[in-house]
């Protein structure tokens, strides 16, 4: 590895397309090798403590589980000027947006409205209750 690392400063110093080839060569190799170590160390693990199924799984255990408490995400949403932290609320607005959205595209696009019917959703725009509603001459 200290040979891949020397390759690598000596491509940053060049720049050369040779150190490169060099530099990528032996960081491939070394990746291999390492992948190759692991999988024969689980191995060798796996095949000496198989047949005690404690002794596995506490061998295994560290590598799986961790006691750091991951960090909790949280949407954190923007709406017209209001930044909304609360995942109650978040939930409520994303809620409203999706069982909306196909009645809202299809008043935009496709409908011929009764003049005086048209509504203005909670986003501003206007929809109407009465879908493909045709006027009669």
């Amino acid at each position: 590895m200290w040979k891949r690392n020397a390759l690598k400063c000596k491509f940053n110093k060049t720049r050369s397309a040779d150190d490169w080839e060099a530099y990528r060569s032996l960081r491939n190799r070394v990746v291999a090798l390492r992948r190759k170590s692991t999988i024969r160390h689980f191995d060798q693990l796996c095949s000496l403590r198989a047949g005690n199924p404690r002794e596995f799984w506490k061998s295994l255990r560290p590598l799986m589980h961790t006691r750091k408490r991951a960090l909790e995400n949280f949407i954190v949403m923007k709406e017209k000027d209001k930044i909304s932290k609360e995942q109650s609320q978040v939930a409520e607005t994303f809620n409203e947006y999706f069982t909306n959205i196909t009645k809202d595209l299809i008043a935009q696009t496709h409908c011929f409205q009764r003049p005086g019917t048209c509504q203005q959703n909670s986003y501003g725009e206007s929809v109407t209750d009465e879908l493909f509603w045709i006027a009669a001459d």
